[in-house]
């Protein structure tokens, strides 16, 4: 996975074609607006009602880049909400202060990355595939010949928790905001 690039990630999981580079229809909104990074690292869709993008961390656990990948679905849920404010009727809500308020040109508010918390939202929902994902063996693995590695991986079960541990902070980040 160190080695993969967005666009491998693009033609894999939406089984777009595309090269380095390219500007191509986004898959997510359909607009001719997602451009492709000539390193391959980056996706980023330019249109003003998606904005969606993905990334690639070559450095990462696999768990970590999973990680990112339900943070970037849920900023984009929190953006998208907050978006979606300037249209609703009661004029007291996090759009209006932003652009009425604190005088924030409403282009620069569709483009930062900033959001609302919408209601009743469900991490849980958003969090499964990944902790479904990490396999718990019901066997203990072989014991490995040799030197021990400098830094022990985590077992399946360890991974596991940490995924939960990372949904139940941001659970209690987001109890904590209302």
């Amino acid at each position: 996975m160190a080695n993969t690039g967005v666009s491998q990630i693009l033609r894999e999981q939406y089984h777009v074609e595309v090269q380095p580079g390219a500007k191509i229809t986004c898959p997510f909104c359909h607009h001719h607006t997602l451009g492709i990074k000539r390193d391959d690292t980056l996706a980023k869709c330019f249109h003003g009602s998606c904005g969606r993008f993905l990334t690639v961390h070559g450095a990462g656990s696999p768990d970590t880049i999973a990680l990112s990948s339900v943070l970037a679905e849920i900023y984009y849920d929190f953006h998208q909400e907050l978006l979606h404010l300037k249209d609703v009727a009661y004029t007291d809500n996090a759009y209006r202060y932003l652009v009425s308020d604190r005088k924030i040109h409403p282009r620069v508010v569709e483009d930062a990355m900033l959001g609302a918390i919408p209601g009743q939202y469900d991490l849980d929902t958003k969090f499964a595939p990944l902790i479904d994902n990490i396999q718990v063996p019901t066997t203990p693995p072989p014991k490995s010949r040799g030197r021990p590695p400098k830094f022990r991986e985590r077992t399946p079960e360890e991974r596991r928790q940490w995924v939960i541990d990372q949904r139940e902070k941001l659970r209690e980040c987001l109890l904590s905001g209302h």
